[in-house]
């Protein structure tokens, strides 16, 4: 029988969130799944640095400074 359970690598050693049941003793399978630390999540500094990627790909279809109610239908 095949169970998962969560857990997390840290210093060498992984830490289960949850006991497995009824297994006393099984091999094991691992898979790291990528995941976002706070260790390497750079800090943006400026609006400018955050937003620069998107700068000529975000297009407006309507005017959004006087949004209209057509798409909302019967109210």
């Amino acid at each position: 029988m095949l169970q998962t359970v969560k857990g997390i690598y840290r210093n060498g050693k992984i830490e289960l969130a949850e006991i497995p049941e009824n297994i006393l003793e099984s091999q094991v399978l691992i898979t790291f799944i990528e995941t976002k630390t706070s260790e390497n999540i750079s800090v943006k500094s400026s609006t400018e640095e955050l937003f620069n990627p998107l700068r000529g790909k975000v297009q407006y279809f309507e005017d959004i400074t006087t949004p209209t109610t057509e798409e909302w239908g019967e109210i």
